[in-house]
């Protein structure tokens, strides 16, 4: 397992996604978690496959052994000349480390990958390229897994062919040994300890089948499991590429400009709706900026009330329901991983100097009565 810096391998929370917020920390963290993996290389998914090759062309060399006994027992009971002798006095060990193997074999989807990316990597603008080049290559680490679980699937099919055939010629063995002991000259040849052949060869085959066909329904269904997870990655890593960053460059660019206000409330006696701007032109710390704030406040009575006398000495208009005014002020907003926090001195129609939390969605930021957007 990873550090806590590097999140674990997870597949399930990304392949069950249907919806993707982008630049809320916690779906992007479940998206890395998902499209991230701790590990080693791509190649070793090769090697992973190289196991379960070892054992299948160990078992391969064994059928091609007792193919041979078969056929120079056939050529000795016939009266031909027999070319090549044979024993089987380590085919059921040969049987047995091949079944072994098989059985110690990781499957396909058992492979880890330098493809490692961090929440905190992801999310920093100046290292999105490599990221993203990171989680492409983990897709292709996927894609080799399942080119080579489907190439162990084919090279199982092949052993398996060749096992009927090797019980077939071993039960003719095992009833011919009488006669082939039996047979000047050629009668030495085969002159071995038959009751091994049977008590330990046969079982050792049988064993050796049984422990493939297992391995070939583990791997068929890792393959399709490595399938859908594709799918699934394929389609979430697309929208990967719509998550905005947070680095300092890129915060920078984000936070520097204009940005749209609007505002409503309701007060006693009536409500009041703002509309202005908040221009940041300056940086004056990490993730903070200042500037000013543009505003205009529209305060309407609900019928029945009136201004109070500290509204009328701002200047709201006897006998009318609507007033106007208008205010500017400097402002502060530093950026945390969710929130703009904006502090600001007092506007007329506020009671005293703010310092207001709003949350982070992409290019604006609000509460429940404020939205700030980017112009």
């Amino acid at each position: 397992m990873e550090s806590s810096s590097y999140l674990p391998y997870r597949f399930k929370e990304l392949c069950r996604a249907t919806t993707y917020r982008p630049l809320i920390r916690a779906a992007v963290a479940a998206a890395v978690i998902s499209l991230t993996v701790p590990g080693t290389s791509h190649a070793q998914s090769l090697e992973l496959g190289g196991k379960l090759l070892e054992a299948l062309n160990e078992a391969h060399d064994a059928f091609e052994s007792l193919t041979t006994l078969h056929q120079a027992a056939q050529d000795a009971l016939s009266g031909r000349s027999v070319s090549a002798g044979s024993d089987w006095s380590t085919l059921a060990d040969r049987y047995d480390h091949a079944a072994q193997t098989a059985r110690s074999a990781p499957l396909p989807s058992d492979f880890q990958s330098k493809n490692i990316v961090s929440v905190s990597d992801f999310m920093d603008c100046s290292k999105r390229t490599d990221s993203m080049d990171k989680l492409r290559g983990y897709l292709g680490d996927l894609q080799t897994a399942r080119d080579q679980g489907n190439v162990s699937l084919s090279n199982l099919d092949q052993r398996l062919t060749e096992i009927p055939p090797a019980q077939k010629a071993l039960t003719y063995l095992i009833n011919v040994h009488q006669q082939l002991v039996s047979i000047p000259v050629y009668g030495q040849k085969f002159a071995f300890d038959w009751l091994d052949l049977e008590a330990r060869v046969s079982p050792a085959l049988n064993s050796l089948e049984a422990e493939l066909k297992n391995q070939r329904a583990r791997i068929a269904a890792d393959v399709q499991k490595l399938n859908s997870e594709i799918t699934n990655y394929q389609a979430n890593l697309s929208q990967l590429t719509n998550v905005g960053c947070s680095s300092e460059a890129g915060l920078d660019d984000l936070m520097l400009g204009t940005w749209n206000q609007r505002s409503r409330f309701d007060v006693t006696g009536g409500t009041r709706a703002i509309a202005g701007v908040l221009i940041l032109d300056r940086k004056i710390g990490e993730k903070t900026y200042s500037g000013t704030r543009n505003l205009t406040a529209t305060h309407q009575l609900t019928a029945g009330y009136s201004w109070l006398p500290e509204n009328l000495a701002r200047g709201a208009p006897r006998g009318s329901t609507t007033w106007i005014e208008s205010a500017s002020t400097t402002v502060t907003a530093t950026v945390t991983d969710t929130e703009v926090i904006l502090s600001y001195p007092a506007a007329p129609w506020e009671k005293s100097g703010l310092t207001v939390k709003y949350q982070r969605n992409g290019r604006s930021f609000y509460s429940d009565a404020s939205t700030f957007t980017k112009q």
